[in-house]
């Protein structure tokens, strides 16, 4: 009887594992004299490192610099676009904008000639107890005021207060606004007199403005044409 040899399984020593403080005592311990005997997976966490050292290092001396001044190229191109379109845009509508300009002036001149050159203020004043007597209220005061010069023309304050009714106050401010001299209407109050008449009655106090062209002298207009030649061109 024949019995067959058992066979023992022969089992490959096992190889204990590293500490996390070995494998640190080891990767400290390397250097460039003895990174050739490191094993193998220690070389290579060596190339990965100096591989991610060295494109951290391209990134900050070479990549990062040229990206900043593609940033700084686009800004200053957008930059550039927006003040083309913009004077594209002036371009396009400085026909109109200088039509428009002479149309101003021509209305300017048309106004401007039809100021007087001096206000009449006797006539003035007159005009003003014309009015006020058609209209039936009763004048309290008549003050005519300093001038005032302003850019283009000169302007003559008449302050005028009165009394009456409502219907005749209407009529005066109509009576106002139709003289024959070129005035306007300002700074007005309206006070209710019943406490000290018997029927009721209104106290009106306003503000006339006549105006008069301003003498323009020869140094103006020299600069006026001056400036109209800029507008043009």
């Amino acid at each position: 009887m024949m019995f067959a040899k058992s066979k023992t399984a022969k089992h490959k020593p096992h190889k204990p594992r590293m500490s996390m403080a070995q494998t640190w005592q080891m990767l400290n311990a390397i250097n460039r004299e003895n990174i050739g005997d490191a094993p193998w997976w220690v070389q290579a966490l060596v190339l990965i490192l100096m591989a991610c050292v060295i494109l951290a290092a391209a990134w900050a001396f070479a990549i990062a610099p040229v990206r900043s001044d593609t940033a700084a190229l686009g800004h200053e191109e957008q930059i550039l676009l927006d003040n083309y379109a913009s004077a594209f845009t002036k371009a396009r509508t400085l026909p109109f904008v200088k039509s428009q300009f002479a149309e101003q002036q021509a209305q300017f001149a048309t106004l401007t000639a039809q100021l007087p050159e001096r206000t009449h203020t006797a006539q003035l004043t007159q005009e003003i107890h014309l009015a006020a007597v058609s209209a039936g209220v009763r004048i309290i005061d008549v003050a005519v005021g300093s001038t005032s010069e302003q850019t283009l023309y000169v302007m003559q304050p008449v302050r005028l207060t009165v009394e009456g009714e409502y219907g005749q106050v209407v009529r005066l401010l109509r009576a106002l606004s139709e003289l024959p001299q070129l005035v306007t209407l300002d700074d007005f109050t309206l006070a209710n007199q019943a406490e000290i008449y018997a029927t009721p009655m209104l106290k009106l106090t306003l503000t006339l403005h006549a105006y008069r062209a301003k003498t323009v002298n020869a140094d103006d207009k020299t600069a006026d044409g001056a400036a109209d030649k800029v507008v043009q061109s």
